[in-house]
């Protein structure tokens, strides 16, 4: 039995006080959105401003429109939250995607999470369509730090000791990032959604998330 085709893409972007990157986040997802293997498929990006003071909304704004005017791909939703909780951003902003395709299929709604200090190759989502034609409901990929600037200079080291990519393929890792994760909206609904968690944690799932994204699939990188 051939897995159901995607009929749309959600990105779900939780942000506190990221007015210096969030630019060029938006910009890499819209570009992800304009690849040839999303012809035809809508992306919407939904940003979760949490407890933001500063210039962060306007950004995403600007940045979402520019590439609409330009490319016709993203359509980008913003909306305030006072949770001071990444989790609960990140679950507001899904089932505001959710929503905002209400009456679609769940097994055809595909929706990426990352963070707003991140950015996403151009393959991302192309990367995902091809992950869900194999047959995953969700996958997991690792990241890759851009930057040690303000690091103890032994981190990249140490870093590089501790973190696992992966084995062939880059599959095998044990790893799951809110700034690189993804699942479509029914074994996101099964699951019981995103639990609320606490910092350091970035990602707390509910109900038997875990199981869904097992085996976890690498990704392109967020950079």
């Amino acid at each position: 039995m051939r897995p159901t085709p995607i009929d749309a893409v959600g990105v779900i972007i939780p942000a506190h006080e990221e007015e210096r990157l969030i630019t060029g986040c938006v910009r890499s997802i819209a570009l992800a959105g304009s690849h040839p293997a999303l012809a035809g498929i809508p992306v919407t990006l939904v940003v979760v401003l949490d407890r933001c003071s500063d210039r962060t909304g306007d950004r995403a704004e600007t940045a979402g429109r520019l590439d609409r005017t330009r490319r016709g791909v993203l359509r980008t939703i913003v909306v305030d939250a006072r949770y001071a909780s990444v989790g609960r951003s990140r679950a507001l902003g899904t089932d505001i995607a959710i929503e905002h395709f209400a009456g679609a299929d769940p097994a055809r709604l595909w929706l990426a999470t990352t963070d707003a200090d991140s950015a996403v190759p151009f393959d991302w989502l192309a990367h995902h369509l091809a992950l869900r034609r194999r047959g995953f409901h969700a996958a997991a990929g690792t990241v890759r730090v851009s930057s040690w600037h303000g690091q103890p200079p032994h981190a990249p080291t140490l870093h590089e000791a501790r973190y696992r990519l992966g084995g062939a393929g880059g599959y095998g890792h044990h790893h799951v990032h809110g700034a690189n994760l993804a699942f479509t909206a029914r074994a996101y609904q099964a699951a019981g959604g995103f639990a609320p968690c606490r910092p350091p944690r970035t990602i707390c799932c509910g109900g038997g998330f875990g199981r869904l994204v097992s085996p976890p699939s690498p990704l392109r990188l967020p950079r």
